[in-house]
C-alpha cells in the first residue's frame, strides 16, 4: 500500500473519530441544558396546576361552612336535644334537615346527641339512615362536643362511602347539649381530576392517600404505617376496613418518583385542612424525548458540518488527480491512435461483407413473401370454397324440388323455392364481398358495421338445414329471450357464425347416440355483456386439441369431410366484432361453443 495512501486513510479514520466525539459531547451538552429548562417550566407548570386544584378542593369544602353553624342556631335542634323522646319533633326535625340537604346538595345532615347517638338526619327514610347511630368514637364529634369545629375525613361507618365531615356544637341556654354534622362527598371532584387526566392526589398526616384522580392509588399508603399509626386509625376507624397497602412508589430525590413504570416530577403543596398534602404528579417522559431528540438533532448537524468538510478535503483530493489523470490519458490515447487505425481498416472489409450479405437477405425476404402470399391465397380459396359449398348444396336442392313442383302444378310452393334460392344468391354474395374486403388487409364488412339479431339470422340458417337435421335424427332447440339483444355483426357474417357452427354441432354428434341435440341461445347480462352459445350432445373435445381447432386448416374429421376452416372463419368473424370465441366442454356432455362481447362492443343501432 503507498505511503500517500495509508497517510490519507490514517487522516480520515481521526476526522471521523474527533466527528463522533465532538457529536457525542454536543448531543450531552443540549441534552442536559434542554431537560434542565424543561424541568423548571415542568415545575411552574405544577405548580399553577397545584393551586389550581388545592382551590378547588378548599372551594367545595368551604361552600358548606355555613350550613353546621346555621343549623346549631336553629331553635328547634335545641328544642330536640332537649327533648330526644317527642315523635312528633323527631320527625319534623327529619324532613328539615332533608329538605335542607336536598337544597345544599351536601351527602348528608345529622344531629347528634352529646351521648353520639343521632337523634335526626336527612337520610332518615333510607336504608343506610344515620338515625340511631352512634359516632363517639368519630374525632370531629368530640371536637365539636369540646366547643370548637371538628373536620375529619372518613369513610361512613354506616353508609361505607367516604366523606369530609364537619361538625359545630350546639349550645342551650350556654351549655354544649349536642352536635350538628354535614357529610361531603368529594367524589365529583375526584371525577373532575379523572376528566382532566393529571395525576392527582392527597395523602393525609399518616401518609395514606384520601383523594386521588386514580382509583387504584385511593386508600394506599406512600410508606408503611408502623404499629402505632394503624393502631390510631383503627380505633377512630377512619378507613373502615381497607387493608391500606403500600403504594408501589420509588422516591428519587425529594421532588421526583417512579410508579407504574413511569417517572414523575412531584409538586406538593400542603393543605391547611387536616394537616394533608397535595400532589401534583408530572410525566417525565415526553421531557425526556423532546431533551433527546434535541441532542440527537444537534448530533446529526454536527455530522453534517463534518460530512462538509470531508466532502470539500475529498473534491480537492479528486480535481488533483483527475488533472493527473488527464495527462495519463492523453498519453494513452496517442499510444492507442495506431491500434485504432488498424481496426478501422479491419471494419472496413467487416461491412463491406455485411453489405454483400444484407444484399442476398433481401432477395431472400422477397422470395420468402412470395411464397407467404401464395399461402394466403390458397388459403383465402380453400376457405371460399368451404363457405360456399354448403350453400351451393342447398340451392341444387332448392332447384330440383322446383322442377318437381312446377311439374306438379303447384307454383307456390314453387316460388317459395325461387324466393330461397334468391337469398341463398344475395348470401353468396355477401360472402365473396367479405372475402375481397379481407383479401385487401381490411376488416371484414361485418366486424362492427352492422348489427343483426340473433333469433332472425337462425330462421334464415334452419330453412338451409333443416333437411340436414332431419337425415341425421337431431333436434335444434332454440333458448333466447322473446325481443333477442342485437350482436355487432352484419347478417351475413352471423348467419355464416351459425351455420358453421351448427354444423359442426351436427358431426359433433355419433349416428348412433341416444340423444342428439343442438341448443342455441342468446342474451345480454345486467353488466351488458351479450353473448350466443351454440351447444352439442355429442362426447365433447379432447382437452389436448381444445386450443388448436380454431386453427386454419386442423380438422378432427375423416380426410376428404372438412377442410378445417369453420371455426377459424367463426373466430375471425368473433374478434373482428370486438368479441372473444371461448370453447369448453359442458359438465352434462357435449362441447359448448360461446361468443362473448363486451359492453364496449355492443350495438347502438337498428338491425341493418
Amino acid at each position: 500500500m503507498p505511503s500517500s495512501f495509508r497517510f490519507r486513510l490514517r487522516g480520515t479514520r481521526w476526522l471521523a473519530a474527533a466527528a463522533i466525539c465532538c457529536a457525542s459531547l454536543v448531543a450531552a451538552v443540549v441534552y442536559h441544558v434542554v431537560y434542565a429548562h424543561g424541568l423548571d417550566t415542568l415545575t411552574q407548570l405544577g405548580r399553577h396546576r397545584a393551586e389550581l386544584f388545592s382551590a378547588g378542593l378548599r372551594s367545595s369544602i368551604a361552600r358548606y361552612d355555613y350550613l353546621p353553624t346555621l343549623l346549631a342556631l336553629n331553635p328547634e335542634v335545641a328544642r330536640l336535644l332537649r327533648e330526644p323522646h317527642d315523635p312528633a319533633q323527631v320527625d319534623r326535625l327529619n324532613r328539615y334537615l332533608a329538605r335542607i340537604n336536598a337544597e345544599a346538595q351536601s351527602s348528608a345532615l345529622y344531629v347528634i346527641a352529646a351521648n353520639g347517638t343521632t337523634l335526626a338526619a336527612s337520610n332518615w327514610n333510607q336504608p343506610s339512615s344515620y338515625v340511631g347511630s352512634n359516632y363517639a368514637f368519630r374525632p370531629y364529634f368530640r371536637d365539636a362536643l369540646a366547643g370548637g369545629t371538628g373536620h375529619f375525613y372518613a369513610v361512613g361507618a354506616t353508609t361505607r362511602e367516604p366523606g369530609y365531615f364537619l361538625a359545630k356544637p350546639v349550645r342551650d341556654a350556654g351549655r354544649l347539649v349536642g352536635v350538628v354534622a354535614v357529610k361531603i362527598d368529594l367524589a365529583a371532584l375526584e371525577r373532575t381530576w379523572r376528566q382532566s387526566a393529571e395525576k392527582v392526589m392527597v395523602s393525609d398526616d399518616n401518609g395514606i392517600i384520601a383523594l386521588a384522580a386514580d382509583p387504584a392509588w385511593k386508600f394506599a399508603a406512600l410508606d408503611e404505617l408502623d404499629a402505632r399509626q394503624r393502631a390510631r386509625l383503627t380505633s377512630t376507624r377512619q378507613y373502615y376496613t381497607s387493608p391500606l397497602p403500600r403504594l408501589s412508589v420509588v422516591w428519587h430525590d425529594d421532588d421526583q418518583l417512579a410508579l407504574d413504570g413511569h417517572r414523575y416530577l412531584v409538586n406538593t403543596t400542603p393543605l391547611p385542612i387536616l394537616d394533608w398534602r397535595m400532589r401534583i404528579l408530572l410525566d417525565l417522559q415526553p421531557l425526556k424525548t423532546t431533551a433527546g431528540l434535541a441532542g440527537l438533532a444537534s448530533a446529526l448537524a454536527c455530522w453534517v458540518v463534518m460530512l462538509l468538510v470531508l466532502y470539500a478535503r475529498q473534491r480537492t483530493r479528486r480535481l488533483r488527480e483527475r488533472l493527473a489523470a488527464r495527462d495519463a490519458l492523453e498519453r494513452t490515447v496517442a499510444e492507442r491512435t495506431a491500434e485504432l487505425a488498424e481496426a478501422n481498416a479491419q471494419l472496413t472489409r467487416e461491412i463491406a461483407e455485411r453489405r454483400d450479405t444484407e444484399a442476398r437477405l433481401r432477395v431472400t425476404q422477397h422470395d420468402l413473401v412470395q411464397t407467404s402470399r401464395l399461402a394466403a391465397l390458397g388459403q383465402m380459396a380453400a376457405g371460399l370454397a368451404h363457405e360456399l359449398n354448403q350453400p351451393l348444396a342447398a340451392l341444387a336442392t332448392y332447384a330440383g324440388n322446383t322442377r318437381q313442383l312446377l311439374a306438379r302444378g303447384q307454383r307456390d310452393l314453387a316460388e317459395d323455392n325461387l324466393d330461397q334460392i334468391a337469398a341463398l344468391v344475395e348470401r353468396m354474395a355477401r360472402l365473396t364481398s367479405q372475402l375481397k374486403l379481407y383479401a385487401s388487409r381490411r376488416r371484414a364488412e361485418g366486424s362492427g358495421a352492422g348489427t343483426a339479431r340473433p333469433d332472425q339470422a337462425l330462421d334464415h340458417v334452419r330453412h338451409w338445414m333443416d333437411a340436414r337435421f332431419a337425415r341425421a335424427g337431431a333436434t335444434l332447440i332454440t333458448a333466447m329471450p322473446p325481443h333477442a339483444p342485437l350482436l355487432p355483426l352484419e347478417p351475413a357474417a352471423l348467419e355464416q357464425v351459425l351455420q358453421n357452427l351448427l354444423a359442426n354441432a351436427l358431426d359433433a354428434m355419433p349416428p348412433d347416440a341416444l340423444r342428439r341435440e343442438v341448443r342455441v341461445s342468446a342474451g345480454e347480462d345486467d353488466s351488458g355483456r351479450r353473448w350466443l352459445e351454440v351447444r352439442d350432445s355429442g362426447t365433447g373435445i379432447a382437452s389436448e386439441l381444445i386450443d388448436r381447432i380454431t386453427e386454419p386448416f386442423f380438422s378432427t374429421k375423416p380426410l376428404g369431410q372438412g377442410l378445417g376452416l369453420g371455426l377459424a372463419i367463426v373466430r375471425g368473424l368473433i374478434e373482428d366484432s370486438g368479441g372473444r370465441l371461448g370453447i369448453a366442454n359442458a359438465d352434462d356432455g357435449g362441447a359448448s361453443i360461446m361468443a362473448v362481447w363486451p359492453p364496449s362492443a355492443a350495438p347502438t343501432g337498428e338491425p341493418a
